[in-house]
């Protein structure tokens, strides 16, 4: 992340130790590796609720795709129905004047042969 090699932490703990002295050193080294821990604790939090935003980002956008999906399907049933329901009764329409036509003609050719 930073890109800091043996040659910089070197000078850094020497500088370390010129400034605060050989005494202070393992206390400021707790103290600095505390705040690290802390600084990563609150790194992977952050992280960890950036992704769930994306994962509830993510499941929103399907179920808003699923409830397209399912009105498409729908409707297109719906249309589906209607298309055959109308075709249903105007079958049975021709049918039944059909039925009218063949009693019709058979009367007729009743009263022909009379």
């Amino acid at each position: 992340m930073f890109d800091i090699g043996w040659s910089e932490l070197l000078l850094i703990a020497v500088l370390a130790l010129i400034v605060v002295g050989p005494k202070e050193l393992p206390g400021l080294l707790r103290t600095v590796g505390r705040y690290v821990g802390m600084i990563r604790s609150q790194a992977s939090q952050f992280r960890a609720q950036i992704e769930d935003a994306i994962k509830d980002t993510e499941i929103d956008d399907l179920k808003n795709e699923m409830t397209g999906l399912r009105d498409d399907i729908s409707s297109t049933l719906n249309e589906t129905s209607d298309a055959f329901n109308r075709d249903m009764n105007e079958t049975k329409s021709t049918l039944n004047d059909l039925g009218r036509d063949k009693e019709k003609t058979q009367a007729a050719q009743k009263e022909d042969n009379e």
